[in-house]
């Protein structure tokens, strides 16, 4: 090494550009097989374009204050009005609410739901 000085530096220098760029391939690839998992999700569900807006027309009347969240208390209602497939139609019975809401495992927070609590 005391007959090339700069053997270590090329050495040094092309050891972190490796891992530098083997660390970042790492970074991309895991950031395109989480965007892969979404958008074969996406594909996946049974929720048509039609539900959606519907869920989103429906939602905007319980959110007064427009903050993208409705208060616990309206959640039956609002569960009733949009209907199955993300809500229940008029042959639940009563007593089987409070199972179902709890299926939904919803955490209120301050008294108000977003609607990916419902979505889920």
């Amino acid at each position: 090494c005391a007959d090339h000085p700069l053997l270590p530096m090329i050495f040094s220098f092309s050891f972190i550009l490796l891992g530098f760029y083997i660390g970042m391939n790492l970074f991309v690839a895991i950031a395109l097989q989480n965007f892969t998992d979404v958008i074969e999700e996406v594909e996946n569900s049974n929720l048509s374009d039609e539900t959606l807006m519907k869920f989103k027309r429906i939602w905007a009347k319980y959110d007064t204050d427009h903050n993208g969240k409705i208060p616990f208390v309206h959640l039956v209602r609002f569960l009733h009005e949009i209907g199955p497939p993300l809500g229940f139609d008029n042959t639940i019975k009563v007593a089987d609410i409070p199972s179902f809401l709890s299926s939904l495992d919803i955490h209120p927070e301050g008294g108000m739901i977003k609607p990916q609590e419902t979505l889920a």
